[in-house]
């Protein structure tokens, strides 16, 4: 019997996908439980329709990935933090401080688990950080830190 997945069931098939499982299963099992439906043609074109607006979301978020990588990519972002005199922070440069100043400088909102620093911020100067965009985009950026007054 041919049947369509709705939920992912371990060892057999993923969710949306389409296999030929035997009858006496589909019917004393996986329908009675949620688990499928049978590959009608009314379910075969919602299930057509469903993935080709998955599809066209997906196109929309990468290209929208590729400009905001093209907004972030090698730009400066200014952080102020309290130092000593010598050029060492009292409290180290968080990414919650980088991705606010990411938000007031740039109007652009990225999550703190997003901001990879390659090294602790704990002194003023220029500093290299990776911003982790999601599906494979990655950017670098350089954070400046300057003592607060």
């Amino acid at each position: 019997m041919k049947v369509i997945f709705i939920q992912s069931v371990a060892g057999v098939a993923e969710r949306d996908q389409v296999k030929d499982v035997a009858t006496g299963y589909a019917l004393n099992y996986l329908i009675p439980k949620g688990l499928v439906v049978p590959a009608t043609p009314q379910h075969l074109a919602n299930l057509a329709a469903r993935q080709s607006k998955q599809s066209e979301q997906a196109n929309m978020t990468m290209h929208e990935l590729e400009r905001l990588a093209a907004q972030l990519s090698g730009k400066l972002v200014n952080v102020q933090a309290k130092a000593a005199t010598t050029g060492t922070l009292y409290a180290a440069v968080t990414p919650v401080m980088v991705a606010e100043a990411v938000r007031t400088q740039f109007k652009i909102n990225l999550s703190p688990s997003q901001i990879l620093p390659t090294d602790h911020l704990k002194t003023v100067g220029d500093h290299q950080i990776r911003l982790d965009l999601g599906h494979g985009k990655a950017v670098n950026m350089t954070v400046r830190v300057q003592a607060a007054t």
